[in-house]
């Protein structure tokens, strides 16, 4: 069994009025027999304009699968979510940010 880890980061465009959610193709050296685990390394985030006090931050890694599980080959598909909130309970100010991260997978 070779393990093989590979880094990426999961880019998040401005948002409002909804938690963000994206996801991204990490490529392996070869064909992926096994996804491991992803694990969130860090991230980065920020509302557009003015500086708001944060109220809720959520951010995750929520799963990572071979890309087509059917034809598998060298690609692993990653999800995240991430959420800003501020102090007045509402997803109602732009924010924007990245989720750093890496797979681990057996190939």
């Amino acid at each position: 069994m070779a393990l093989e880890f590979v880094d990426g980061t999961l880019f998040f465009g401005n948002t409002t009025g909804k938690v963000a959610e994206t996801n991204q193709i990490s490529t392996f050296s070869g064909t992926v027999k096994q996804v491991i685990t992803a694990v969130m390394r860090g991230y980065d985030f920020g509302f557009e304009g003015k500086d708001r006090s944060i109220h809720e931050i959520q951010a995750q890694v929520t799963g990572a699968t071979v890309y087509d599980s059917q034809n598998p080959d060298n690609r692993v598909l990653v999800f995240g979510l991430l959420l800003l909130r501020d102090f007045s309970g509402n997803i109602d100010d732009p924010y924007h940010g990245i989720i750093d991260y890496t797979v681990i997978a057996e190939v």
